[in-house]
């Protein structure tokens, strides 16, 4: 390996301390490369008049929301919520979400099973149309209205799961599993 590779994989190496993860990630390799002074990288970032500490504040952004990378897979699993998932919070905060009428013990019931320290996964099913959805919109409402625990209150989510979407874009079983 060449000097500036090594230079750039030791600083790699020290921006995945900082960041806690236990594996170099791309958000440490991007750190590396902005401190490189010997690098296209460096002199790309100089005439787009980006300086390091936008880089590491960037990157710190990122990290308050996805955390540390502490598996291999780590950051293709950053995305999975938000390719597999609706974020029901986000939509009744945007205001995106029908008022949900009739469903109110439903909705109160799925709220103490979530309440619970544990089992506390409840399970809508149910024929298509019966309002599956429109509980949990209806869950996401009272969460944003703060009708709810503490223990469910922001900065915790509603997010929904697609598993259709999430087993189709599985490519092995294992994959699916993690």
């Amino acid at each position: 390996m060449g000097r500036n590779l090594n230079a750039v994989l030791g600083k790699a190496t020290n921006a995945k301390k900082q960041l806690g993860d236990s594996f170099i990630s791309v958000e440490a390799l991007l750190l590396a490369l902005a401190q490189e002074d010997t690098l296209f990288t460096r002199d790309a970032l100089t005439r787009q008049s980006v300086k390091y500490s936008e880089v590491q504040w960037a990157v710190e952004q990122l990290r308050e929301e996805k955390g540390p990378a502490n598996s291999r897979s780590a950051e293709n699993m950053y995305d999975a919520l938000d390719k597999y998932g609706i974020d029901f919070s986000e939509r009744a905060r945007q205001g995106k979400l029908d008022p949900v009428i009739g469903r109110d013990d439903e909705i109160r019931r799925a709220i103490q099973i979530l309440s619970r320290r544990t089992k506390n996964n409840p399970v809508l099913i149910g024929d298509p149309g019966v309002g599956k959805t429109a509980i949990a919109e209806g869950i996401a409402q009272r969460m944003l209205d703060g009708d709810v625990p503490d223990s469910m209150k922001s900065p915790c989510r509603l997010i929904g799961l697609d598993l259709g979407a999430l087993v189709a874009g599985a490519t092995m079983r294992g994959e699916f599993e993690e």
